[in-house]
């Protein structure tokens, strides 16, 4: 055996080896995003009530790539009225503290969509507001 065949058979080696070492620890983004939804959920969930609203879980939809936070509203905030009248508003800043958190800028890169399902926190089967947008298609406005 040449040194020539010897030293790109080396370097051939090294190469496959460095690269299934470097590839084994990395996750898909899906796989990374359902497990922040998880983590988020044991370690926080619900969470306090803030600013007349708690959440209840995330979840990760890796079929539909979709982010979902589930929400309680609270006292004053727990007003059919008062929802209906500001959805727009609600929906645009709930989305926007999404695409402003650091945190979720890599999923927000990756084309994931975020949403809110918002629950009369006095009545949890009726639905006050769904906010969703696909954040990623606009993250450069």
């Amino acid at each position: 055996m040449s040194i020539r065949t010897l030293f790109f058979t080396k370097t051939a080696i090294l190469f496959l080896c460095t690269t299934a070492l470097f590839s084994c620890g990395h996750k898909s983004i899906d796989d990374q995003a359902e497990q922040d939804a998880e983590e988020y959920n044991k370690k926080f969930c619900p969470t306090p009530v803030i600013n007349f609203s708690r959440t209840d879980s995330v979840k990760y939809d890796r079929k539909t790539r979709t982010y979902t936070y589930y929400c309680s509203l609270v006292d004053k905030a727990d007003n059919e009225e008062l929802i209906e009248s500001n959805r727009e508003q609600l929906t645009h800043n709930l989305l926007s503290l999404v695409k402003q958190s650091p945190g979720m800028k890599t999923f927000i890169e990756a084309g994931i969509k975020f949403k809110f399902i918002c629950r009369s926190g006095s009545n949890p089967q009726k639905i006050l507001l769904v906010a969703e947008d696909k954040v990623a298609a606009d993250k450069d406005k």
